[in-house]
């Protein structure tokens, strides 16, 4: 994977798999393959570590203020 900026100024992430393309003789002829753009599948891959993070801290937090307090420092 890699990360790229598109034409728009945004950044993405890539993933891509190619494979070299060889003449009889040996010489490389160029590389074939291809690129697809992963960048919500690891937006939603980050969210749910985030959450999962979050249920687990608000599952120890104590009392009302302990959730609170959790919250608005995981949540920024």
């Amino acid at each position: 994977q890699a990360r790229v900026r598109d034409a728009a100024g945004s950044w993405r992430w890539l993933e891509s798999h190619g494979e070299p393309r060889f003449l009889p003789d040996g010489t490389l002829l160029g590389m074939v393959g291809a690129s697809i753009d992963v960048t919500e599948r690891r937006q939603s891959e980050q969210d749910r570590e985030f959450l999962f993070a979050l249920g687990e801290a608000l599952q120890r937090a104590r009392s009302r203020a302990a959730i609170a307090e959790t919250a608005s420092q995981r949540l920024g």
